[in-house]
């Protein structure tokens, strides 16, 4: 009989925490709902019938209502636990795509951003330099690179253009290719690169010119290396040059 009340006793204590963790689950699923809906991302097409956005928020408003009604020291616990959780997620970064609402969320204001910049008058109080600099492959010039970086230090757009001739169906191969963005982000260097296929290199930096950027976002100033081998280069490459600069 004594076994029998303890084991009462602790099924007692831990009922409520039991009860909280699914209660938090069914929330940050209905959450997740109005979240992904929110976010008005054309990948979630909810087949439920009679789904609303809004109901789904009220469900997970309540389920965390009603955890603090059956036991207010769970709810707390359990809340801790998926916070601690979360942000260690969050902390560790692994290499998956979960495809999630934050995702959409981000490319919904970044378009949203650059629409209402449209708007926006020219002044000179907030003018910014926005540099295509003239790189290659990003990895290749280096300094070239860092040399612009500090010039917009972060705060303005930084494009690494890069013209490629050749074959037109393997260049657009490496169009796909990450490396570029990803040195980047290894450099702690904001900017995108920006690649074309041209018959010439100045062909190449007029298109990247009329094309690179969005919107307002896009260069007003073009930065390239100096031609070391002006000399015994062929005439047609030193006129590109020279064009490049005019």
């Amino acid at each position: 009989m004594e076994f029998c009340h303890t084991s009462a006793l602790c099924i007692g204590t831990i009922a409520p925490l039991i009860s909280n963790f699914f209660l938090m689950s069914y929330a940050l699923i209905n959450f997740s709902c109005f979240s992904a809906s929110l976010a008005q991302s054309p990948g979630w097409r909810p087949a439920f019938k009679f789904y609303n956005m809004w109901v789904a928020l009220l469900a997970s408003a309540m389920c965390v209502g009603v955890m603090f009604l059956i036991n207010w020291w769970a709810a707390l616990i359990t809340i801790v636990v998926v916070t601690a959780l979360y942000a260690y997620v969050k902390h560790t970064k692994p290499e998956i795509n979960w495809g999630s609402s934050n995702q959409a969320f981000i490319y919904k204001r970044a378009l949203d951003s650059t629409l209402q910049l449209n708007r926006v008058p020219d002044h000179i109080k907030t003018f910014r330099p926005q540099i295509l600099v003239l790189t290659g492959e990003p990895d290749t010039r280096p300094a070239l690179l860092r040399f612009v970086n500090n010039i917009t230090k972060n705060n303005s757009l930084l494009l690494c253009g890069n013209v490629s001739f050749g074959d037109q169906e393997k260049n657009l191969q490496r169009l796909l290719d990450d490396h570029s963005v990803n040195w980047l982000a290894q450099q702690k260097i904001k900017g995108f690169p920006a690649h074309v296929t041209a018959t010439s290199l100045r062909m190449g930096v007029q298109s990247l010119l009329q094309l690179g950027g969005l919107g307002k976002i896009k260069p007003n100033l073009v930065v390239l290396g100096f031609k070391n081998d002006w000399a015994t280069a062929e005439a047609q490459q030193v006129e590109d040059y020279v064009g490049i600069i005019q």
